[in-house]
């Protein structure tokens, strides 16, 4: 079973998320988790515990405030060091915010972790969405997507992304706007393990 370990910012709407169950609409702010463990993948994340171990905090901090006194940007590495080990077990890790991104991926750089990851930001350019597309498609099935497919939005890749089995915008939007209804009780398709 593939395992997907979530980085969330550590925030009281998501906290209260948690909380409730899957299907509430305020779980949205978990970016997809519920969808993915319904389709048969293994999920955690590094607000299982209250807070950051003890040894964590005070080593974030140094990472941070030297971060920070060199005019950087440091973020909250007390909750990345403290999931370290089930960071390092999981299949993908997919980090949903900069607070915990950049702290991911300078401890990725420095080799404390190993496990390939997804560093989710607002506006993905197109090359990084079909990266992340083709690496989970090599988690096992059928690869449909490559850096080299062309998106139905992109110059001549309406009939390439046909070909692969992508939608056109306008046809998944439709697809998903029909089945995500809340009057018919549907949510919007996410696709299973090697699909």
């Amino acid at each position: 079973m593939t395992s997907v370990f979530y980085l969330f910012r550590d925030a009281p709407q998501r906290r209260a998320a948690l909380q409730l169950e899957p299907g509430s609409a305020a779980r949205y702010a978990l970016h997809g988790m519920d969808q993915l463990a319904e389709r048969g993948y293994a999920v955690g994340h590094n607000l299982e515990r209250p807070q950051s171990t003890a040894w964590a905090r005070p080593a974030g901090a140094a990472l941070k405030r030297g971060l920070e006194s060199a005019g950087g940007y440091g973020g909250d590495f007390a909750t990345v060091l403290s999931s370290l080990r089930p960071i390092n077990r999981a299949d993908v890790v997919f980090s949903t915010v900069d607070t915990v991104g950049i702290p991911l991926m300078l401890l990725a750089r420095a080799r404390a972790v190993r496990t390939p990851f997804v560093y989710a930001a607002i506006g993905l350019p197109d090359d990084e969405i079909l990266a992340v597309i083709a690496y989970l498609q090599t988690l096992g099935g059928k690869t449909t997507v490559t850096m080299q497919t062309k998106l139905p939005y992109q110059a001549g890749g309406a009939a390439e992304a046909a070909d692969a089995g992508v939608p056109s915008p306008a046809s998944a939007n439709a697809a998903a706007a029909a089945s995500a209804d809340p009057m018919k009780g549907g949510t919007a398709p996410v696709p299973g393990p090697g699909q």
